[in-house]
């Protein structure tokens, strides 16, 4: 009935993700470009593989996506060291991850709803329509 489903899970490997992993046939990290955050996206996804490898071999790994984005004239150099420690990480496990062009700012509008980006996004904002319509763009080209 559906043509995509979205499933978000926490970044670590309980059992609900897990069964996340299983049920998907592509897979999409969020995370923010700060060392603290970006440190575990090699760990995720280095278990994720192996696991992945004897449950369900044919799911891919579409790329990382930056969110949380400050604005421009904020942490610009926290920023550029999370980004290269993921692309380091990345280039470690397989070429083939690369980090998304598009991402997601950090905007207090967006979290506003019950179901966090989804119901602003949904409800017509038009900013927050082209962030996701752009981060989707992206998406569905690495999905051809």
């Amino acid at each position: 009935k559906y043509d995509i489903v979205l499933i978000d899970v926490p970044p670590r490997l309980t059992t609900g993700t897990i069964n996340a992993l299983c049920a998907s046939t592509h897979v999409l990290i969020p995370t923010i470009f700060n060392p603290l955050a970006a440190e575990p996206v090699e760990n995720f996804i280095r278990a994720s593989k192996r696991l992945m490898d004897r449950l369900n071999p044919k799911l891919t790994f579409l790329g990382v996506v930056e969110t949380m984005i400050p604005p421009s004239n904020q942490g610009a150099d926290v920023r550029a060291e999370g980004r290269r420690m993921v692309a380091e990480a990345l280039q470690r496990i397989t070429p083939t991850i690369d980090i998304l062009t598009n991402g997601v700012p950090r905007k207090s509008s967006l979290g506003e709803g019950d179901i966090g980006y989804l119901l602003p996004a949904a409800e017509g904002g038009t900013q927050i329509r082209q962030i996701f319509d752009s981060l989707g763009a992206e998406i569905w080209d690495k999905l051809r």
